[in-house]
């Protein structure tokens, strides 16, 4: 759109000067005119992309074109800006620039700017987004090994946002940068001006693996919003090691591994380490395997059926710790483990890693969460360091304890704070198991008597289009998010109206798309109809074509106006019923 005004401006201008008298008008007629020119064609500009988000992404990235010049062993620092319309925002938790080709080059540190608290119009929660200019800056260093040549840095610039009526869908940038090595004696990167350039229309993420980089700094570790998953890894890990399934076996582990109320403190404190090092081995093993698996498995995490088995987890949890149902390792599996170990420091670093078992089921709860946590974020280093602070967590009493064995054994078989620790862990793990039983099921859909019988959706598209043709009858398609709260609305009002379901149920084939989780089936949907939020309700010709003007947009429409358009539509499919013969 803008090369386009551009382009007409160049016209306007040179045929303007072509037809300028040099005896009639002077250059300051030239430049009123140029001037006047260059503001239509802003207004125009800026008018054409307020109506740019129903056709077109309103957030555009820009980036720097030349080739940046670095000598070996320097440093420079990238920046892509993100920009938006007034009453647009993205959410900080869905920004990210992820490198995945760097050819050498290392990067140091992505940093995000300082976001803002908003209310989010889709949960009506406050929510911290971007808006206006978002830079975003990569420090990257060259090795001083490098040799002169050019280095392409591709990175994927991920974001999604809202303006105030529309949730747009997630959005991907292919961004890259032409890194320059050259010589020591070669020029500088202030010495080439940079260019900025439009961002190109978002491409398909390139299918090479993504580059995981540790966090530098505690403040990257906020910005990536982790700072405080390590913190809850660490307090989950340090409350697993009081619950009655842990704090037994403390003086029976330390023993096995030589620890004793007659050893040193020095001495003590090695073994106890040894044993926590031990265990954040085993732990921090499977959070990577988590994050790899989550990779490989996509959204396996996102799937009913996976929530299903998670619920059910957490409930026999939760029941397992009132003693309503027992759940324990058998016997000799409890030995076998403990055999693997033996006294030092060798035989308490495989204790260790055996502990992981030995603790079920009180660890298994909270360790499945944080996989579960892993596999969502698709990290390895996330899932390794996560995995870190919840085996340095539990293993922090084995520490104290190990260290001051002689003092402090007798407080271990005290039953009382044993059985206050379960209860309340009881309590905790039934959370978890209400917030995703309550993303399972919606709750009205649990409670019949509050609720008119609603719309019959098909979800399958090659079933949508061979009902409306075999019966000829035009198609409603719901573009809607378990997370989107206009189209929550819509589905609680105008979906369960009884004259909107009476209609549609005569005369529509009813297909919803469930635009939750993104896939690449979903992608390629909502590209072929040009989908760019939701909600978002197209209405459609029995062979599959859309009607002409008719689609609505980030708009809650109400069951009377949802009649009215109905009714308009379905007019050329609607057989008049003949009179009867009397």
């Amino acid at each position: 759109m803008v090369w386009l005004f551009a382009s007409i401006k160049c016209i306007l201008l040179q045929n303007l000067l072509r037809s300028f008298n040099p005896f009639c008008y002077n250059a300051a007629t030239i430049m009123k005119r140029h001037l006047l020119i260059t503001v239509l064609l802003t207004v125009l500009t800026l008018t054409a992309s307020a109506f740019a988000g129903f056709g077109g992404s309103p957030f555009q990235p820009s980036w720097d074109l030349d080739p940046i010049l670095i000598k070996p062993g320097d440093d420079a620092t990238l920046t892509v800006t993100l920009r938006m319309p007034p009453n647009h925002f993205v959410y900080q938790d869905k920004t990210s620039l992820d490198f995945m080709s760097l050819e050498g080059i290392l990067v140091q540190k992505v940093t995000y700017p300082k976001s803002v608290l908003h209310e989010d119009p889709v949960t009506g929660q406050a929510a911290q987004v971007y808006m206006g200019e978002v830079p975003i800056t990569a420090k990257i260093h060259v090795p001083a090994s490098a040799e002169p040549a050019d280095h392409d840095l591709i990175a994927t610039l991920s974001y999604q946002g809202c303006s105030e009526k529309l949730c747009l869908r997630p959005e991907e940038t292919q961004i890259q940068w032409t890194v320059r090595v050259v010589a020591a004696t070669g020029a500088t990167p202030d010495d080439t001006p940079a260019m900025t350039g439009e961002a190109p229309v978002p491409q398909e993420k390139v299918a090479e693996a993504p580059v995981f980089q540790l966090p530098t700094s505690a403040d990257e570790l906020v910005q990536r919003g982790l700072l405080w998953a390590f913190l809850a890894a660490f307090i989950g890990g340090l409350l697993t090691s009081f619950t009655p399934c842990v704090l037994p076996l403390l003086p029976i582990t330390l023993m096995v591994i030589g620890v004793g109320q007659h050893r040193k403190h020095h001495h003590n404190f090695a073994l106890a380490v040894m044993l926590t090092l031990g265990m954040t081995v085993t732990y921090a093993l499977l959070g990577s395997l988590a994050a790899i698996l989550g990779l490989q498995l996509g959204f396996l995490f996102q799937q009913k059926w996976f929530l299903a088995l998670v619920i059910l987890f957490f409930v026999f949890m939760s029941l397992s710790m009132f003693d309503i149902i027992t759940l324990q390792m058998p016997m000799w599996l409890r030995n076998l483990l403990l055999k693997l170990g033996g006294k030092g420091p060798l035989g308490a670093f495989l204790a260790g890693i055996s502990m992981g078992f030995l603790a079920a089921p009180c660890v298994g709860p909270v360790m499945g969460a944080l996989l579960a946590f892993v596999g969502l974020t698709k990290d390895v280093w996330t899932g390794f360091l996560l995995m870190c602070s919840f085996a340095l967590g539990m293993g922090t009493l084995f520490i104290v304890v190990g260290t001051f064995y002689g003092s402090l054994s007798h407080h271990t078989r005290k039953p009382h704070i044993a059985v206050w620790v379960k209860r309340v862990l009881g309590i905790l793990l039934l959370l978890p198991a209400l917030y995703y039983f309550d993303s399972f099921v919606p709750w009205i859909d649990r409670v019949p008597f509050l609720q008119q019988e609603g719309v019959v959706w098909i979800t399958d598209e090659a079933t949508v289009l061979s009902r409306a043709k075999a019966v000829n009858e035009p198609i409603l398609v719901d573009f809607s998010a378990k997370w989107c709260a206009p189209c929550l609305e819509m589905d609680r009002t105008t979906f369960h109206n009884p004259d909107v379901v009476a209609k549609l149920s005569a005369h529509w084939v009813t297909w919803r798309v469930d635009a939750t989780t993104m896939t690449p089936e979903l992608k390629k949907l909502l590209d072929r109809f040009n989908v760019v939020g939701w909600p978002t309700v197209l209405f459609l010709n029995p062979d599959g074509t859309e009607i002409p003007k008719s689609r609505r947009v980030g708009e809650v429409i109400s069951p009377e106006k949802m009649l009215s358009i109905l009714g308009k539509l379905e007019q050329p499919y609607v057989v008049p019923a003949q009179p009867s013969d009397h």
